[in-house]
């Protein structure tokens, strides 16, 4: 009888063991909340912050590269209507021949390093990969 009692005595101090430490955990965490909550917050919103700032950036960029491009276009478009429709002397009009040629033998073409084109067809290629990641994330943290 003393040993069923000794028993249940032992596992009532335990479960009050483990319920102080519960206690004293959730008493830790409130702690650390409050003290570095609003710490953690500011941190989380300056990343938020710094990552719009990249891609507001990258959109510029890739927006003034294509701006680029279309210049190019419309250089070629004003030479060919000044050729066609002006009289220009023989000398300026072998310049403006040659000028044109050079302008669309060899186009503008942004690249970074040498590795792809910046231009629109790349910012719908980071949003898919975004996008993917982000439903992959998605379904793993369901597992």
């Amino acid at each position: 009888m003393n040993s069923s009692k000794d028993k249940a005595s032992s596992r009532n101090m335990a479960k009050n063991a483990f319920q102080k430490c519960y206690l004293m955990l959730t008493e830790q965490n409130n702690y650390i909340n409050q003290v570095f909550g609003v710490r953690v917050m500011i941190m989380i919103l300056l990343t938020s912050l710094s990552a719009l700032e990249f891609v507001i950036l990258l959109f510029n960029l890739i927006y003034r590269c294509e701006k680029a491009y279309e210049r190019r276009d419309d250089i070629i478009s004003i030479l060919d209507h000044v050729l066609v429709d002006k009289y220009i002397n023989p000398l300026k009009k072998e310049t403006l021949l040659d000028l044109r040629s050079l302008v669309y033998s060899r186009p503008i073409q942004f690249t970074a390093a040498n590795f792809y084109r910046l231009e629109y067809s790349l910012l719908v290629a980071f949003c898919s990969v975004l996008t993917t990641y982000t439903i992959i994330l998605m379904q793993n943290q369901k597992l």
